[in-house]
């Protein structure tokens, strides 16, 4: 009720203006999904609302050239919640220009502040995890457009930018460091070859490094390629016949796996001038196969556009296929206008227009909300999650503390816990790493109890990646990095993970002379091994180093949140 009385204010607001100068636009889809847009002039005002997101972003043009963007987004994911505000000024300077093509330098400067506070189920805060986060970013661009003679245009972008930043926490202040840079081209092309037909082509490839400090599990050099064209083939006046082809493909995390690779075939058919000349209807679709993994997404749509009124009515869907199951996923949407026009018509082709705010504003592909599914087993939801990182994600946002049987004496077993998406530290890390296990990391459990405060005893995990070898320290859904040579033995890797991160654990040791530890292991499910002796702790020298934690989920809330548009 609140989202349609939302609807209904934005309508009464808008509407007045839109009919004369202005333009607006409401998108409308399942999952409390709404994207609204305003456009006056050079100002333009887009907002953004789902049950994980709320996000504005307005831009002012100056002049030909010059453009300032402001946004203000808020992120509530499970267990924490994160709010970001950015502002970002573009200036274009020419450089070169005469009658058929022109050469301009494209400069960005931009600024962000990230914070978040993180919160245990129950409502009580965890002020080791609470942090903000300054950004600085500055970007340069060469810009070529020109024209093919009479029948076509292209424009072409090279250069690249780079972000730095501080992150001030209760644990530590990381002092100012680059957080990532990249090398983009991109390019789009127009070409009418016949009186019947023209040819439409955009085109990009960009390269990322992120510092590794900070983003634990990105590829040295993340790489995003993508590409459509679209042949506008008009055999009558009254009929247009639009097929399209497409190529994305994306490689961020560190996994040995390509994180999507996907063609794409399309089709629109649009039928104009039905009742006058300022009027068209018309259905698309679009597959899309994946070739990372078995599954696709499909788009179909339909659409009209009469005067400076639009609308449209769309569903994509997404299959993804496993080994013994497959998991399904739909948005389906409404959009209407007015003031529809020619260019906001063919912005319609490709898959991301259809998409929602979480993945819009997400900072990993396909997304950092990682979504749940009960239905499916223990064996099953780590099939589906794939990796540390959407693991660590989903533990974070779906698993809640709760005391074990027995007074706390007791222990749930993996499908117990998992089941219940409940459990202690130990039944916790237990659940986890069989999951990271199965898809193929060495996990364990390290325990320890701490004698001299009538036997409280800890569990968190202990993991390594599958490529760099490097070990982490998981905990609640948060990660750290442990600075240890991965050649050393499980006993000094446990000994330095203590040392680096017990103090900013839920049980921190307050006496290492009465503290014995253990690794235990958890790929049975039933039961679960200990893998080590029973080792006494004596005494700890404590780091004082703060320790690396990931940020990567929250840092930029969006791959190029400082510097993009």
């Amino acid at each position: 009720m609140k989202r349609w009385a939302s609807i209904l204010i934005a309508l009464c607001l808008f509407s007045q203006e839109a009919f004369a100068t202005d333009a607006w636009e409401a998108d409308l889809g399942t999952s409390q999904y709404g994207s609204y847009t305003y456009d006056k002039d050079q100002f333009h005002f887009t907002a953004d609302v789902s049950d994980l997101v709320k996000a504005v972003n307005v831009s002012l043009q100056i002049g030909e050239r010059k453009k300032i963007l402001f946004t203000f987004l808020s992120k509530r994911i499970a267990p924490h919640g994160a709010t970001a505000v950015r502002a970002t000024y573009v200036d274009e300077i020419p450089l070169v220009r005469w009658h058929d093509w022109r050469l301009e330098d494209e400069s960005r400067l931009g600024t962000g502040i990230v914070s978040s506070h993180y919160f245990f189920p129950d409502g009580n805060s965890v002020p080791s995890t609470d942090f903000t986060h300054y950004a600085l970013g500055a970007g340069n661009y060469l810009v070529n457009t020109f024209h093919l003679g009479s029948r076509g245009r292209m424009s072409m972008r090279v250069g690249g930018d780079e972000t730095g930043s501080e992150i001030n926490d209760t644990a530590g202040a990381m002092p100012a460091q680059w957080d990532s840079y990249r090398m983009l081209m991109d390019g789009k092309a127009s070409w009418r070859f016949s009186r019947l037909a023209t040819i439409n082509a955009t085109a990009s490839l960009s390269r990322t490094r992120y510092n590794p400090d900070r983003y634990f599990f990105v590829q040295n050099w993340a790489k995003e390629y993508h590409g459509n064209m679209s042949v506008t083939w008009a055999p009558v006046s009254q009929w247009e016949i639009i097929p399209s082809l497409g190529y994305d493909y994306v490689d961020i995390e560190r996994d040995a796996r390509i994180d999507l690779e996907r063609p794409s075939v399309g089709m629109m058919v649009v039928r104009k001038n039905i009742v006058s000349a300022h009027d068209r209807m018309y259905v698309r679709g679009i597959y899309a196969p994946w070739r990372q993994m078995r599954g696709q997404d499909t788009l179909l749509a339909a659409g009209f556009s009469y005067k400076n009124v639009g609308g449209e009515v769309y569903r994509r869907e997404t299959n993804a296929v496993y080994s013994t199951f497959v998991e399904k996923s739909a948005l389906t949407g409404l959009r209407f206008s007015w003031r529809f026009g020619e260019a906001a018509f063919h912005a319609r082709e490709g898959l991301k227009r259809y998409r929602s705010p979480e993945r819009k504003y997400a900072f990993y592909y396909p997304g950092d909300q990682v979504t749940d599914d009960t239905s499916l087993s223990r064996t099953q939801q780590a099939e589906r999650l794939g990796n540390l990182r959407r693991r660590i994600a989903w533990s974070g946002q779906y698993l809640t503390w709760k005391e074990a049987p027995n007074g706390g004496l007791g222990f749930r077993y993996q499908d117990t816990t998992y089941a219940g998406r409940a459990g202690d530290c130990d039944e916790q890390s237990c659940m986890n790493n069989s999951m990271d296990r199965l898809n193929g990391y060495r996990a364990y459990s390290l325990a320890w109890w701490d004698y001299s405060k009538a036997y409280e005893g800890h569990a968190v995990e202990l993991v390594q990646d599958l490529t760099n070898k490097e070990w982490f320290w998981v905990e609640y859904g948060m990660v750290y990095k442990l600075r240890v040579n991965p050649n050393m033995t499980m006993e000094q890797i446990m000994r330095e993970a203590l040392a680096q991160n017990n103090q900013f654990s839920a049980l921190p040791i307050k006496d290492p002379s009465q503290t014995h530890f253990e690794l235990i292991q958890c790929d049975t499910q039933g039961t679960y091994t200990t893998v080590s002796p029973y080792y006494t702790l004596r005494t700890m020298m404590r780091s004082s180093d703060r320790p690396a934690i990931e940020r990567g989920i929250d840092l930029f809330t969006k791959r190029d949140f400082v510097l993009g548009d």
